[in-house]
């Protein structure tokens, strides 16, 4: 009677033929989170910019606020004339707080202006920023898969990684240069913001912040 079982040789083929096909047919896990990452830095850049041409058009001072934690980020204007305050920023072991001795300096030199240039005084105080709603500019949750590495501006003293971080934007038509570093496992995405003409671009890997 002939033996109808495959043969050892047969079922290798069957098997290799399998893979080859599951490999075309389904892509990767990696080429998949990498879609969604380029996604992710395409919709940033995309709200940066808007939220640019709003600041622009509008004569409002707005910006980007980021919750690295929560992993969202979602727009803000202040509702007059505002400016960013003098005083350094930190950001360490995901809790932020003021460098007191620039604390009491930025105090000092407030109690100055007040008293020379009030006018001065009441733009250098801290003015409060609503949130912005509009159709091209929402708050956005990243990817499950996504997070962001750090976020840069002059205005900091460091990186941030955790915490909240802000990006101005300014109704003269600039914005404050800003790098937002997205990841996923090893790879990575750089969101940059131009400060003199808004322009966003989107590098591989993590850009070298300026030297200040």
């Amino acid at each position: 009677m002939k033996d109808s079982g495959f043969t050892l040789l047969e079922i290798v083929i069957s098997l290799a033929l399998l893979v080859m096909a599951l490999s075309v047919a389904l892509p990767s896990f990696e080429s998949v989170t990498g879609a969604r990452m380029r996604s992710a830095a395409g919709q940033l850049a995309g709200s940066l910019r808007a939220l640019y041409d709003h600041a622009a058009l509008s004569g409002q001072t707005c910006r980007m606020a980021f919750d690295l934690d929560a992993r969202t980020y979602w727009p803000e204007c202040a509702r007059g004339a505002a400016r960013i305050s003098s005083v350094p920023e930190e950001s360490r072991d995901g809790k932020r707080y003021v460098d007191t001795e620039a604390q009491q300096e930025a105090q000092e030199r407030l109690e100055d202006l007040q008293r020379d240039n009030p006018i001065e005084a009441k733009l250098e105080a801290k003015t409060p920023f609503a949130k912005y709603r509009d159709e091209d500019v929402q708050r956005v949750q990243l990817p499950a898969d996504v997070n962001f590495a750090w976020i840069w501006t002059p205005h900091q003293t460091q990186k941030y990684t955790a915490g909240d971080a802000y990006v101005y934007f300014f109704p003269q038509g600039n914005a404050e240069r800003a790098y937002v570093a997205l990841a996923h496992g090893d790879d990575s995405l750089t969101v940059a913001v131009s400060p003199l003409t808004g322009k966003i671009r989107v590098d591989p890997g993590e850009d070298e912040i300026p030297k200040q």
